[in-house]
């Protein structure tokens, strides 16, 4: 059908369906709602237009360009009854114009595989996104597909990605994922190039109900154990060259994979890596996450909060200048090859084991458009146990990596805030976590030798106690205290600093009554400031806890922290040494084998695994 010259698709064009919870805007741009039916195609409303300048439609030139492999770029489309399709150019200035367009007769009926050829892609275009609009004939047009491809290129059809996925008590979660992950199998070639490794942390799937899946039973050594065990399997195997890290809660379009999958198969560089941006599952278009950067000893996701149906906010994503060691990447969706790792997993069990894992191998994190997934806001699974599980990975990778600055007093002032932001809006409990963070971290690196399975830990962490609520506040809740931002000038913050945000003040001078505020709301100490009791709403999950000013036991806790930051200083020294050296020592291949006594070569196959579930079950 085509002419007699190779041709690869680089990327489809994709409409929205039912098992991702996104918006339609992330899709197709229809301002007047024109575009229906996507489950058998686009159909577009007579005589009216649509537009593909979304996230996940938007070609992004500048990852693909510096592949330096795409020569001849193009695009071909199925329809009937097109009038007319544009190839669009935008700019990270904002500019749009058109560089290539066809028109079709109303004769013209059905197009099948119709190639428009890209102008300009050989010469001038570097930046900005491509798309395509679209216009519909008289009678209205479907679009049943439409893929750009690049014309004299070929795959390297040596390349194996292993999809390791690490699981924990999610088995609804996981099918639901795994049957996504197939849709980007079923095509022949990607069942021989794409192969899925379920690690079972929670030991309790059935392997039965992956038939197409590697599924390994895997002692609970949280996510970094969970993802080492599979890459030993990958590194036993001898046939894969890529791996991708993958949570098993993550809702990801099996487009997002296969764009992954070839911008691996296409990099021209060694250390370079492929990470998704992380969309928020609450409203489906906020960016949570779409990498993070390292800036005065702590990591600042980039794109937080921004809206990735904003054209301005695909454009911007595809444009941003990467620094290796520097810039950070989640573990929801992640790939590389495996010849680049220098340094494995540290036994962190969940937190801060991919931004470690990331910075000390030096990747070349690229994120664009298009590669993504859907997870729950960070804030949903906050309470005192990620707190001590996100300060102790905090401090930890401070010690082990390179630092520009005063080392200890950057140390103390990334614990500092860690434990004043919860101490001083009297979620007391959380402040006493992050201390416990603070002290394990001082034992030394055998504290994570010892403490490979954390949940022993994490259960004795005590949370702040959930109150339920109803459609509306509580009886005992006052309804016209709700929370307002105040101003805070300079001298009202220099008041609550002086009194460490209202700790100090006599209960003369405090509101009385109950604040009702979001747990994660902006400025929260300013809000909390002189009242006496407050009530955190947790949004995610429909409950609340409530919090009260208690000096005495901010006094006590405060003390204990004066106490580990003095001990802190006197071993600074003699513990950030042993850190470097757990980090040549513990971030190795041979530390994972000596985990789970597996000698080269010895990794369980998955076979064994599936034999091993069926006995363990027979057994019970």
């Amino acid at each position: 059908m085509f002419a007699d010259v190779p041709e690869t698709t680089i990327q489809n064009v994709i409409f929205p369906g039912d098992d991702i919870p996104s918006d339609k805007i992330l899709y197709i741009r229809d301002i007047t709602d024109n575009a229906s039916n996507f489950s058998n195609g686009l159909r577009i409303a007579p005589d009216a237009m649509v537009s593909f300048d979304t996230f996940y439609n938007a070609f992004p030139i500048r990852p693909w360009r510096e592949t330096g492999r795409i020569v001849k770029l193009g695009v071909r489309l199925w329809g009937e009854s097109i009038d007319e399709v544009e190839i669009v150019h935008r700019s990270e200035d904002g500019m749009s114009r058109t560089i290539s367009s066809c028109r079709y007769s109303a004769e013209h009926g059905i197009i099948d595989g119709h190639y428009v050829e890209i102008q300009l892609w050989e010469d001038c275009l570097a930046d900005g996104i491509l798309f395509l609009r679209v216009k519909a004939g008289a009678l209205g047009a479907c679009l049943s597909g439409a893929r750009f491809i690049a014309q004299g290129l070929t795959l390297d059809s040596t390349m194996h990605l292993g999809v390791v996925v690490t699981h924990y008590n999610r088995q609804d979660r996981i099918r639901v994922s795994m049957e996504r992950l197939r849709k980007a199998r079923k095509e022949p070639q990607w069942c021989a190039n794409i192969s899925v490794i379920i690690v079972d942390n929670s030991k309790n799937l059935d392997a039965h109900c992956f038939p197409d899946e590697d599924v390994i039973r895997n002692e609970n050594y949280g996510g970094s154990g969970g993802f080492a065990r599979g890459l030993l399997h990958l590194v036993d195997d001898g046939s894969f060259t890529h791996c991708m890290f993958m949570d098993d809660d993550a809702a990801a379009e099996p487009e997002s994979l296969r764009r992954a999958y070839y911008r691996l198969a296409l990099s021209s560089r060694t250390k370079e890596a492929v990470a998704g941006t992380l969309l928020s599952l609450a409203d489906g278009t906020t960016v949570l996450d779409r990498g993070a950067d390292l800036r005065d000893g702590i990591f600042h996701p980039r794109g937080k909060g921004e809206n990735a149906g904003d054209v301005d906010t695909v454009t911007k994503m595809n444009s941003e200048p990467r620094t290796p060691g520097l810039t950070a990447a989640g573990w929801w969706l992640f790939g590389f090859a495996i010849k680049d790792v220098d340094f494995w997993p540290f036994p962190f069990f969940v937190r801060g084991d991919d931004v470690l894992f990331t910075i000390v191998n030096r990747f070349d994190v690229i994120t664009m458009s298009g590669i993504g997934c859907f997870s729950e806001p960070f804030a949903w699974k906050e309470g005192a146990a990620t707190v001590y599980l996100g300060m102790r990975s905090a401090l930890a990778i401070m010690l082990m990596t390179d630092h520009v600055g005063p080392f200890t007093r950057d140390v103390l002032c990334l614990a500092g805030s860690w434990f004043l932001y919860r101490s001083w809006s009297y979620r007391y409990k959380s402040a006493r976590a992050s201390l416990l963070a603070f002290e394990h971290v001082m034992i030394g690196p055998c504290f994570w030798e010892r403490n490979l399975d954390c949940g022993p830990i994490l259960r004795s962490i005590p949370d702040e106690e959930d109150v339920v609520m109803g459609n509306s506040a509580p009886l005992w809740c006052p309804p016209e205290r709700a929370a307002s931002l105040p101003r805070d000038g300079i001298l009202r913050r220099l008041f609550r600093l002086g009194t460490m945000n209202g700790h100090f003040l006599p209960s003369c001078v405090m509101r009385h009554g109950h604040l009702v505020v979001d747990e994660y709301s902006e400025r929260l100490l300013s809000r909390v400031f002189r009242w006496e009791k407050v009530l955190f709403l947790r949004s995610s999950s429909g409950k609340a806890f409530k919090a009260r000013r208690d000096t005495r036991e901010f006094i006590a806790i405060a003390c204990e922290f004066a106490m580990l930051s003095l001990r802190f200083i006197r071993k600074e020294r003699p513990l950030r040494k042993s850190y470097r050296t757990a980090l040549h020592s513990m971030c190795r291949e041979e530390f994972w084998r000596s985990v789970y006594a597996i000698s080269p070569g010895e990794a369980l196959p998955a076979a064994q695994s599936a034999s091993l579930h069926e006995d363990m079950t027979s057994v019970a």
